[in-house]
């Protein structure tokens, strides 16, 4: 028998150690191949979120939706207003932001617990509602801010006070309350300069056709036992404002209440008239008059007066202890008519006079006289149709026609 040779035994032993390596090494690639395995497992669970994917609704998200509502776009263009309201949320928790965007530099300016935007023809102003929510005793009310606070935001007068702010009855407390705008009022803000002015618990607003006169009625007074606004309870943005308010019509108060304290306020001079028990009001459509009626619970001072808007005098046109209501003018802005009506004794409905004014700056001068004069019968029927446009619909009785 042969002996191997030593090719041979260096041959086997080259294997023999190359086996036992391999023996070796296969536990370690195991182990990283698991490691990697395992890596490229979780990989997905650490991944970004797709961005296409859409969220699904939670019961939470129905509580941050926001209604647009109120948009105005200015005459010239050049402004565009809007207000975003939260919705499915009890009316005191609604938030209104009113924003007052510039179309030319892209400035959005947000003023809190606004609404009923209205621009002025001429494009100069806008004014709108402010209802700042009482805030709860102990937390301060979150919407303030002042004109330069971050992103364009104008808290109304400032941050108001919390509760416990109001329960101070220092003196320092007392005349910085004097000194806080109303939390329910009026706004007017001048668009190029940002200036504000306010008035208290108003109604309605509207500006004249020339743009040199804003008219401002006061809020009714709210009856005994009857929630204040914005306490109600209920959810979604509230109801949508009748015809007038903010600009509009406007209707009679004969109707509802009685005669309403008013402001006639002139922009061009920066001054104002108070007008007491106004029921209907409304400029002519050149806007250099003003006519409205008096309603006050003693009658005998009611009546038909006219405002000349240029030296800002008031004349009677009519005066009498009865109720004057759907008050309105033709369509030159050169006659007006009005109901003028009485009781009658168990009769629903009054005995009503149909007056109709002609001329109306011919009864300016200072001798004019009301005479009983017969009108043509085409004026007389032209009158007719613009108080029917107007809504008069009681039957007129027999009397006489004044100019």
């Amino acid at each position: 028998m042969k002996r191997p040779t030593r090719v041979y035994l260096r041959t086997v032993c080259a294997l023999t150690a190359h086996s036992l390596a391999l023996a070796l090494c296969a536990p370690i690639a195991l182990a990283q191949q698991a490691v990697q395995t395992g890596a490229a497992t979780s990989a997905p669970a650490t991944a970004a979120p797709d961005k296409d994917k859409k969220k699904a609704l939670s019961i939470s998200d129905y509580s941050r939706w926001r209604t647009i509502e109120g948009a105005q776009i200015s005459a010239d263009g050049k402004w565009v207003a809007y207000v975003l309201r939260l919705t499915n949320v009890p009316t005191a928790d609604a938030k209104p932001e009113l924003h007052v965007l510039s179309l030319d530099t892209n400035k959005d300016t947000v003023i809190l617990h606004a609404s009923a935007p209205q621009f002025s023809p001429d494009s100069r102003w806008v004014v709108y509602q402010v209802e700042v929510p009482e805030p709860t005793r102990g937390a301060a009310n979150r919407g303030g801010g002042g004109a330069g606070g971050p992103g364009g935001i104008v808290g109304p007068g400032g941050p108001p006070p919390s509760a416990d702010s109001a329960a101070d009855t220092s003196a320092a407390a007392r005349a910085r309350r004097a000194n806080e705008p109303p939390r329910r009022r009026a706004e007017l803000r001048e668009l190029a300069t940002g200036k504000t002015k306010h008035w208290a618990d108003v109604s309605t607003a509207t500006f004249s056709p020339t743009s040199t006169h804003l008219f401002l009625r006061r809020r009714p007074p709210t009856p005994p036992g009857a929630p204040s606004a914005g306490a109600a309870g209920g959810g979604g943005a509230p109801p949508a404002a009748p015809p007038g308010l903010f600009g509009g019509g406007g209707g009679s108060a004969a109707s509802t209440m009685r005669g309403l304290d008013a402001y006639l306020y002139d922009l061009t001079t920066d001054k104002g008239q108070f007008l007491g028990s106004v029921g209907d009001a409304g400029f002519n459509k050149p806007g250099d008059l003003l006519a409205y009626t008096v309603e006050a619970t003693v009658k005998d001072g009611n009546g038909l007066f006219v405002v000349d808007l240029a030296n800002a005098r008031t004349h009677v046109l009519d005066n009498d202890a009865r109720v004057y209501s759907r008050m309105t003018w033709n369509e030159d802005g050169t006659a007006v008519a009005v109901l003028k009506a009485k009781d009658v004794t168990r009769m629903r409905e009054k005995d009503n006079i149909l007056i109709v004014f002609p001329n109306v700056r011919g009864m300016f001068a200072t001798d004019a006289t009301f005479t009983n004069r017969r009108l043509r019968p085409n004026s007389v029927v032209r009158m007719c149709r613009a108080a029917h446009s107007a809504g008069i619909e009681r039957p007129i009785s027999r009397g006489s026609l004044r100019r």
